[in-house]
């Protein structure tokens, strides 16, 4: 309850701290931050799909025919939702909320290099991010303290931004065929923009805040991957 009592204080005004404060143990919290979040995002969920399917013609998920259009085996597909997606979306997404310097430098280099790339699709994004990387890791510092500054000032802005940015950007996992669907679409991402908020609070919490969050999201995605797995 105290701990459901602190998120809530959290969403309401997120404010910074040098370092995760909680000393926990890790797999014992990872499992039940996922427990908790999982079967309380599923029920929302259900009720956002009855709800909006009263009313509208849902869009199709369009997961498995992009994993499909990639012609790779289902464990390695297994592997991608489970491992290596969670791990790139925490990094950038969760990672940076800790300032660090690195960090700031490479939410930038991600960020201005996708907008980059998304003008300019023929650049290779990874060369992008790399060399915008090695600028900032040079110029960066010298305002570091300026940075400091305005991060803890606005840092609400900044949690708020990356939960849902985080929760939009699962948009792509559905295929909008009609134009009443774009309208309900933000509707289908409330679990993963809950689901940004409380990755976002446990990164914030804990002193192992990262690591508990990439396993909580790994949990998460187990379950709909294994799914997957099976009916292939």
């Amino acid at each position: 309850m105290q701990e459901l009592i602190a998120f809530f204080l959290f969403l309401k005004n997120p404010k910074y701290h040098d370092i995760e404060k909680r000393e926990t143990i890790v797999l014992k919290t990872a499992f039940r931050v996922f427990l908790i979040t999982f079967l309380v995002l599923t029920l929302i969920n259900g009720l956002i799909h009855f709800m909006l399917g009263l009313f509208f013609i849902l869009p199709n998920d369009r997961l498995q025919e992009i994993f499909e259009s990639m012609k790779i085996g289902p464990w390695a597909v297994f592997a991608i939702i489970v491992f290596i997606g969670p791990a790139l979306e925490e990094i950038i997404f969760r990672l940076p909320l800790v300032f660090k310097i690195q960090f700031f430098s490479i939410i930038l280099a991600i960020l201005i290099g996708v907008i980059i790339h998304y003008f300019i699709p023929y650049l290779p994004g990874f060369i992008v991010i790399l060399l915008l990387f090695f600028i900032f890791s040079h110029f960066v510092p010298k305002h570091e303290k300026r940075i400091f500054d305005i991060w803890v000032r606005y840092f609400r802005f900044v949690v708020w931004f990356s939960a849902i940015t985080f929760g939009l950007f699962h948009i792509g996992n559905f295929e909008l065929v009609k134009a009443s669907q774009y309208f309900i679409v933000p509707f289908l991402v409330i679990p993963q923009l809950g689901m940004g908020f409380v990755l976002s609070f446990v990164r914030l919490t804990y002193r192992q805040g990262f690591l508990i969050g990439l396993l909580v999201h790994i949990f998460i995605n187990f379950v709909p991957a294994t799914i997957y797995l099976f009916q292939t």
